[in-house]
């Protein structure tokens, strides 16, 4: 017999939604919440089995830690785009090639370890 909450276990689905409703990652877009979940998930950084009860009590803040992480990886890695960016478009050196440029940042890859 199931007891109320603790063998429930929650989806994937389930904990994007709950963490895209957090007031902290209400700034940012669902989708890009769910991507990050997605990306955890794949590279099973976070546990695809986490119990309605589980996930409350003890689970949700080590996901949250988890979540920060990546996005403050990402915003670092986004800012040091921006800054290539801006060398190869403000450099005296170099002819501007656009094309060039997208193809450059397209091809740098994030990596997080967690």
């Amino acid at each position: 017999m199931l007891d109320y909450y603790g063998s429930i276990m929650m989806s994937e689905w389930d904990i994007s939604n709950n963490l895209s409703h957090t007031p902290k990652y209400k700034k940012y877009s669902k989708e890009y919440i769910y991507n990050v979940i997605n990306y955890l998930y794949t590279r099973k950084i976070i546990s695809d089995s986490y119990s309605y009860s589980g996930w409350m009590v003890f689970h949700k803040n080590d996901v949250c830690d988890k979540v920060d992480d990546y996005i403050k990886l990402d915003l670092l890695n986004r800012k040091k785009i921006v800054a290539l960016m801006f060398q190869l478009t403000n450099s005296k050196d170099l002819v501007f090639e656009p094309d060039l440029y997208k193809k450059i940042c397209d091809n740098i890859v994030i990596k997080y370890y967690g």
